[in-house]
């Protein structure tokens, strides 16, 4: 397979590889080829390519619907994103759930789910 090396890349912009990398659980070479086909796909109008998703029929295409912002959004885009994240984890957290009736705690409810699970798998075998 190929191999693409490339020089004097800026490194706000390698950074910014990374954390879209990280964030959608690529590798920085994977996420790499991901955004150089969209970005081809884009520039080519390539229909079959599912980045145009169709739109290109009423008018919209590909290059407009992938903003900047949705592939590198901003640090305050991810700031916010964190904030929202950790007010909603505080709020489960202040807020639990009650275990089942019958069960002191979830972890005998997990179990006992498990088990369950386990006789039906068996009784199928």
């Amino acid at each position: 397979m190929p191999a693409l090396q490339v020089r004097d890349m800026p490194s706000d912009l390698y950074d910014q590889i990374k954390v879209v990398a990280k964030r959608n659980r690529r590798s920085i070479s994977q996420q790499t080829i991901e955004l150089l086909e969209i970005a081809l796909n884009c520039e080519s109008g390539n229909a079959d390519s599912g980045y145009t998703n169709g739109f290109s029929e009423y008018g919209h295409d590909a290059v407009s619907l992938l903003s900047r912002e949705k592939l590198f959004p901003s640090e305050a885009v991810l700031r916010e994103r964190a904030r929202a994240r950790k007010a909603l984890f505080d709020w489960i957290e202040k807020n639990p759930l009650p275990a089942p009736p019958g069960f002191d705690d979830s972890a005998a409810f997990v179990r006992e789910c498990r088990n369950e699970r386990e006789r039906e798998l068996d009784d199928r075998a």
